[in-house]
């Protein structure tokens, strides 16, 4: 940001632009219960488990799996143009997608966050 004409000054000195950086991870759990699916309608007969009459249900494992991703949100926002009702434009945006999947090292991240202000020149004090 210091190539490009920013400079960081202190809250108080009232900045001109501000940068906001999120994380949103999400993790998705899939629980099934194969018994019902894996021979439909998978009720036995009377006696099969060697109990009384009646129909009853096999017993199967439950299984489960489980991943996270996650997205690296920043937002560059112009503090000079702020509404009358106190909203704050942002004048620019980048998502980083496929973190927190473990795969990724820190290089990795920072290599994200390079290229994406890389691909966009445009930033200056000017906006």
């Amino acid at each position: 940001m210091n190539a490009r004409g920013f400079q960081q000054v202190a809250k108080s000195a009232k900045p001109d632009f501000g940068i906001n950086v999120a994380g949103i991870k999400t993790t998705t759990t899939t629980v099934y219960y194969p018994g019902w699916y894996w021979g439909y309608p998978g009720y036995y007969p009377t006696g099969w488990w060697g109990y009384g009459s009646g129909y009853y249900y096999p017993y199967y494992p439950t299984y489960y799996s489980s991943y996270s991703a996650g997205t690296l949100v920043i937002e560059m926002v112009n503090f000079k143009a702020i509404t009358p009702s106190g909203q704050v434009p942002v004048v620019w945006n980048a998502f980083i997608r496929g973190l927190f999947t473990n795969t990724h090292t820190n290089s990795d991240v920072t290599n994200a966050i390079d290229q994406a202000f890389t691909q966009t020149p445009a930033i200056k004090t000017s906006l």
